[in-house]
């Protein structure tokens, strides 16, 4: 058990660089207090509504819209929506915790579609008469039944049927495959890190709970934080080095070069001199350190089967991975 100095609460308050700062705003379960519970529950029926002029208010309903062909109704999207590349050429209404209320009333929307995290700003666009549509994507889920309400909301059924069809073909593919294994390692995941003097002063991580925590589990391993760890959480080397992981995962795209295949995202891990200064901790010593950075590591929407397929390799890479 590690002492609490070395482990503490991510804050809002605290001061990060500009795009961690949005990752966070984007995947914490908080938002104007680290108390707060956010709202969870995506709607089961269809609004009123043509969808002709959709606002998305975060990267991951951008994903679902296009991915449902519903591209050409968006009307506009956050300034973080960039994919697909589409997308950028979309009018931008500022971001996703501070939209801008004058340039969503300019285009007129018939329906805003926010993240049920969203809440009082689900409330303040409501009261300015915009129909507004929550959804979950802090959970798989909840990004599958997110499909199955937009699909409905917006007249694409089919289209919805088939995507969630086609995810869950793949989460049960990895499944069967994570069968075969015969351990849950311990992992760490990491979304940002401290370096001083090539030596690594401290890392934000993925608690026990949320999108990171669920994904670990069902890539056949389990999050090294105890189950009193929430969010997102600040732990120093020591900290990392008491709680000696066995596989670390990196998610960020701001750490560095993307590793596209599993030996080129432990080469690009192992390469940093900070995770060697930890030589004594299992996943260090193992080269089980992993930096994968592509955009949609944070993401969690439509794309996340490809996240759980990277998650699953390293986690247990003595397996028969199966490569299209």
């Amino acid at each position: 058990m590690y002492r609490q100095q070395f482990i503490r609460k991510f804050s809002p308050c605290f001061k990060l660089r500009a795009l961690l700062a949005t990752l966070f705003l984007i995947l914490a379960t908080t938002f104007g207090g680290c108390n707060q519970n956010p709202t969870r529950t995506a709607p089961h029926t269809a609004l009123n509504t043509a969808c002709k002029r959709i606002v998305s208010l975060s990267p991951s309903v951008t994903e679902v819209l296009y991915a449902l062909n519903l591209g050409v109704q968006v009307a506009g999207v956050t300034r973080y929506c960039k994919y697909p590349k589409a997308a950028r050429a979309k009018p931008q209404v500022g971001g996703y915790v501070d939209p801008d209320t004058e340039a969503l009333l300019r285009l007129k929307p018939d329906l805003v579609i926010l993240r049920g995290e969203q809440i009082q700003l689900s409330h303040q666009l409501t009261a300015l008469g915009f129909l507004v549509l929550p959804v979950d994507h802090q959970t798989v889920p909840g990004i599958l039944t997110s499909i199955d309400v937009v699909g409905k909301t917006c007249h694409r059924e089919a289209q919805a049927r088939e995507l969630h069809q086609q995810l869950q073909q793949e989460i049960d593919s990895i499944a069967a495959t994570l069968k075969q294994a015969s351990s849950r390692p311990k992992v760490l995941v990491v979304l940002d890190r401290n370096v001083q003097s090539e030596k690594l002063k401290w890392a934000f991580v993925a608690g026990e709970d949320g999108f990171y925590n669920q994904l670990v589990k069902m890539a056949g391993g389990r999050n090294v934080l105890p189950s009193n760890k929430k969010g997102f959480l600040q732990i120093s080397a020591e900290g990392i080095l008491r709680l000696n992981p066995d596989v670390i995962i990196e998610t960020t795209e701001s750490l560095g070069p993307a590793g596209v295949s599993l030996s080129q995202a432990q080469q690009n891990a192992m390469a940093e001199a900070q995770w060697r200064s930890l030589s004594q901790v299992a996943a260090v010593k193992h080269h089980r350190v992993y930096h994968f950075g592509q955009d949609y590591m944070v993401i969690p929407g439509p794309r996340f089967p490809r996240i759980l397929r990277q998650f699953a390799e390293a986690i247990h890479p003595e397996l028969h991975w199966k490569h299209e």
